[in-house]
């Protein structure tokens, strides 16, 4: 009977037939994100410029929610194609960094955090972008006007978006014992399973489908038309 993760993989995985490929491999996934985003920050820098002296005086105050827009964007690049890197697990909704952080040695539960909180921004952020511009177009007779109601709209829009948060509340306390577990799931996972500080997020599969079926679609809807 197995009983630790690696008598498993001394004793299981070497049945496995997972062939190699490097684009599952970390490496895969860290070297052309660090590269897209080494090529993306000029880019994102100059948008900053741009933004902030080269609007025209007449459109300044829309220039805030553009900034505030363009702000956690790039951050949430920034998390996810250097910083924080994350190498999922879908399956189980696991994973590990293999971005900077990481190599600091901040742990992946407090990655995950800062990722999710910039997620919820960026998203809540995209809506904030076009009902400013939706309210400032005088024709439009269904803009809102008064500053304590889009206070109270957009704190509702940025609390349904940080119900991602939720599943902090389900974390399995035994680390060590659920990566055993969850293979059961998933026989055979990458070899970097074995090899990494592989941090579990849940195994609940009701919660994992609602997260991937509903909840991560309406989060990213925004940034992907948006974008």
């Amino acid at each position: 009977m197995v009983i630790t993760l690696d008598e498993y993989h001394f004793k299981n995985y070497s049945q496995c037939n997972v062939p190699y490929s490097s684009l599952s491999s970390w490496q895969g996934l860290a070297y052309p994100s660090h590269v897209i985003q080494s090529v993306s920050l000029p880019l994102q820098v100059l948008t900053f410029f741009m933004i902030m002296r080269k609007t025209p005086g007449h459109m300044k105050t829309f220039s805030y929610p553009l900034l505030f827009n363009h702000f956690w964007c790039t951050l949430l690049n920034l998390l996810f194609c250097s910083l924080a890197t994350p190498y999922i697990y879908l399956k189980f909704v696991g994973g590990f960094g293999v971005g900077l952080l990481s190599w600091l040695g901040v742990p992946f539960m407090y990655q995950l955090v800062t990722g999710f909180f910039a997620l919820s921004c960026s998203t809540s952020s995209y809506i904030f972008l076009f009902e400013s511009r939706s309210s400032s177009l005088q024709e439009n007779k269904f803009r809102i006007t008064r500053k304590c109601f889009r206070i109270v709209y957009h704190s509702l829009i940025f609390f349904i978006n940080s119900s991602i948060f939720l599943v902090f509340f389900k974390l399995p306390a035994d680390q060590e014992t659920v990566k055993l577990n969850v293979l059961e799931l998933d026989p055979c996972p990458t070899p970097e399973y074995f090899e990494s500080d592989v941090f579990i997020v849940s195994t609940d599969q009701n919660l994992i489908s609602f997260y991937v079926w509903f909840l991560q679609p309406s989060l990213l809807k925004p940034i992907r038309y948006g974008g």
